[in-house]
């Protein structure tokens, strides 16, 4: 395809093209585009939402304001209450807070992983994890 009809494609599914297309060089327009365009409109085995959130938190632990705004916009649309997004950024505060925590202690990493196992082995015998309630919403 050509630079043109790209963009006009792009134009029919977004209702403009972005400026960050007009960035990508030529021979990869194309590829970039049907990677967005796959990402947005196919059925895939993860929702929308929770790819939208599962970005966010990524997006917001490298801390890319771009890739956050876009992230937590493109939640919304896929129906992420605020409540959702706020859990979704305390859970990045969460999970980076703790790495640097770890490292900086130097744990051992075949310790950690010996007692993440036993951890989770325990807490699924005790009927702690939420696997049940997790796959009813993702099924809905």
């Amino acid at each position: 395809m050509t630079r043109e009809e790209i963009y006009r494609e792009i134009e029919d599914t977004m209702g403009m093209v972005p400026t960050l297309f007009k960035y990508v060089p030529d021979q990869y327009l194309e590829q970039e585009w049907n990677s967005w365009k796959n990402s947005m409109t196919a059925e895939k085995a993860i929702p929308n939402k929770w790819q939208a959130l599962i970005g966010l938190g990524m997006q917001a632990a490298v801390s890319d304001k771009y890739g956050i705004f876009w992230c937590a916009q493109a939640a919304r649309m896929s129906g992420a209450t605020e409540e959702e997004i706020r859990e979704v950024a305390y859970m990045a505060r969460m999970d980076m807070g703790w790495g640097p925590y770890v490292r900086a202690n130097q744990m051992d990493f075949e310790e950690f992983k010996r007692e993440v196992t036993q951890i989770m082995e325990h807490m699924k015998s005790q009927g702690k994890f939420e696997a049940e309630r997790i796959r009813e919403k993702v099924s809905m």
